[in-house]
């Protein structure tokens, strides 16, 4: 299944607001899964161009909550059970995939194994607790090999780690993963009107059921995506499989030739 486009995604939302003004007349208080108020979203009715793009924003944020739900349920968990019915998800094939992965630093492969493995496994809330400050941790191990110095240092020389924030406005981001990955990111990690998986998470304020939704599937899949898509085998993978597809559609037409 393809990403959520965020030029399509805005424009379809632009027309949900023309179809449905008074939908999106008044703010709306977003709650967290903890249940606790996290945000508002503005009216889309303002002459303040911040608020009205804050609005904005807090309306794609809400409206792709459908579109991932509809993804999971359509087109992804049907994948998965195909996927599982005709391999064996064991060590040596995962390792065999994820292998060569550039998304993976030195020294934590064992770690995604473990958070790809359980996904299968349809555990998605112990494989995000793992896999979620991974890829928060490999976004700064890209963006320091392509030249971004990832800390900050204080007054007194005391150097930190960027925040997930942080990572995910560096323009950098934008240029090696395209803006489309960023907004996923941003949307499903981030706080505000966005899911906020990664600080509900570290602070223990998710139960087990949310961990296991379809938006925590749709994040899982999505961080499996960019942990397996540019290795070698998965490529050969591809290139094999579709080859096989073509030659059984060749076979096929000159049975009924």
């Amino acid at each position: 299944t393809s990403l959520i486009d965020p030029v399509r995604h805005r424009a379809d939302c632009e027309e949900q607001i023309r179809k449905h003004p008074i939908q999106f007349t008044f703010d709306a208080h977003i709650y967290d899964a903890a249940g606790r108020k996290v945000g508002i979203r503005p009216s889309m009715f303002t002459d303040d161009p911040e608020q009205l793009e804050a609005g904005m924003l807090g309306v794609m944020n809400q409206q792709a909550q459908i579109v991932r739900h509809l993804s999971v349920a359509g087109a992804i968990a049907p994948a998965m059970h195909k996927i599982l019915e005709d391999h064996a998800i064991d060590e040596k094939l995962l390792e065999s995939v994820i292998a060569d992965s550039g998304f993976i630093p030195e020294g934590r492969m064992p770690i995604f194994f473990r958070a790809i493995k359980l996904g299968f496994e349809w555990d998605f809330s112990t494989a995000l607790h793992l896999f979620i400050p991974q890829a928060e941790n490999s976004l700064r191990h890209l963006l320091a090999q392509h030249g971004v110095i990832t800390t900050s240092l204080d007054h007194v020389g005391i150097e930190e780690a960027w925040p997930l924030g942080k990572i995910l406005s560096e323009p950098k981001l934008s240029e090696i993963f395209g803006d489309t990955l960023v907004f996923e990111l941003r949307s499903l990690l981030l706080g505000g009107t966005g899911a906020n998986f990664r600080n509900l998470l570290a602070h223990g304020l998710l139960r087990d059921g949310y961990l296991n939704s379809h938006e925590a599937f749709y994040l899982w899949w999505l961080l499996l995506r960019m942990t397996v898509l540019p290795t070698s085998a998965l490529k050969a993978f591809i290139e094999q499989y579709t080859s096989t597809k073509s030659d059984a559609g060749v076979s096929e037409n000159d049975k009924n030739q």
